[in-house]
């Protein structure tokens, strides 16, 4: 498929949407460094001592290598079953896959002794990651029902093609690929998508980052900074005025919001969205130093890093929540109304619908249910 490039979306910072209580909630979690977090507001991390990974699922944490024995394991990706893929040490190193709902964790089969990780998985289980050859360096691979496939393509378009692995897959089971070449003695990464079985490479520029479920591409440029949208074959560079603070960028939601961190150690979290970088330091309580937003779902749900007091202390696991957006379509209207009555009053229900969120979207005042006292500050979201 033939790669144009779109006039480039200029964008500039705005005022917090923080303030006054919307559109986003801050919590605090105590689980360590976050990786990854999922639509329901579960969260896999790290943390001291020994790398020990966790689970936070339902308010509770569950150490992943205590609970089975590992000697070290390393988590990449979460979906809205709780399910997780990463790679651990057994020895020897292998990709693993723990299925949340029979509580069993499965290392995965690999084209060699040499192993491999599983970085991504979507919501009907199909797994992606690389493994290690004895002749053909690492490879894309893709586990469907445990069962393993080579997904690489035959030939990439730039370098010999040692280095190729599948990094991302979204819930239309297109699978974002990436594979490593030099130029002038400098490392490069560019990208591929598989798309019902088809290779589309994109432009060699483009270091790849994420796929969302809409199929848009977030990438970087090849000096690892800036924000470019791939979407079916035309690249829109996201042009921000950051006053010159380094920009890089993590993630791309459903709704094509792009989030990333600004400033020379990342300590501005930030959304470009709707033609607006939207400044998320307001978010954090009064006293608080924010730090780098590690990871966000595919509805919006941003986890990182930050500390309680800037002058001391450890850093803690912050979550953002979309509030008010009770139907998660990514805006708040009045398709939201019935949604939080069902939240408010069969709470069990609108689970059962819409999911089960830690914590919940619908909680206005913060006191971690949705009950009347919510009410108001529902109305005002829906109004304003």
């Amino acid at each position: 498929m033939r790669s144009t490039l779109s006039t480039a979306l200029l964008v500039c910072l705005s005022a917090s949407i923080c303030p006054a209580g919307g559109p986003y909630r801050f919590h605090r979690i105590d689980v360590g460094t976050p990786i990854a977090v999922n639509n329901t507001g579960s969260v896999i991390a790290t943390a001291p001592p020994d790398s020990r990974t966790f689970l936070f699922a339902y308010g509770v944490p569950l150490e992943i290598n205590r609970v089975f024995g590992l000697e070290s394991s390393v988590l990449f990706d979460i979906n809205d079953a709780n399910d997780l893929v990463g790679r651990a040490v057994f020895p020897p190193s292998r990709p693993i896959h723990f299925d949340f709902s029979t509580g069993e964790l499965t290392p995965l089969p690999v084209l060699s002794a040499w192993g491999g990780t599983a970085y991504a998985l979507n919501n009907h289980g199909v797994i992606v990651g690389a493994c290690f050859t004895w002749t053909n360096g690492e490879r894309a691979v893709r586990w469907v029902n445990g069962a393993l496939e080579d997904v690489s393509p035959p030939t990439v378009p730039m370098g010999n093609g040692n280095v190729i692995r599948a990094i991302d897959i979204n819930d239309a089971n297109q699978l974002l690929g990436v594979y490593l070449w030099s130029e002038a003695g400098q490392g490069r990464a560019s990208g591929f998508v598989i798309d019902e079985e088809a290779y589309i490479f994109l432009p060699p520029e483009l270091f790849p980052v994420a796929i969302n479920n809409a199929g848009q591409v977030l990438c970087r440029d090849q000096n690892g900074s800036g924000a470019l949208v791939w979407d079916d074959g035309v690249v829109t560079p996201i042009v921000v005025d950051s006053g010159g603070l380094v920009q890089v960028y993590e993630a791309i939601d459903d709704f094509g919001r792009i989030y990333g961190n600004w400033g020379p150690f990342g300590q501005i979290p930030v959304i470009v969205d709707s033609g607006n970088a939207v400044d998320l330091r307001s978010c954090f309580p009064a006293n608080a130093c924010p730090g780098q937003l590690a990871a966000v779902s595919p509805n919006g749900v941003m986890v990182g890093s930050y500390k309680r007091n800037c002058t001391s202390g450890d850093f803690d696991c912050y979550i953002l929540v979309p509030e008010a957006d009770l139907n998660w379509d990514g805006v708040v209207t009045v398709g939201d109304i019935g949604p939080f009555v069902l939240a408010l009053t069969e709470p069990l229900a609108y689970r059962a619908e819409f999911g089960w969120q830690n914590p919940p979207t619908g909680d206005m005042n913060g006191d971690g249910n949705v009950t009347v006292g919510d009410i108001g500050e529902f109305v005002r979201a829906l109004t304003e």
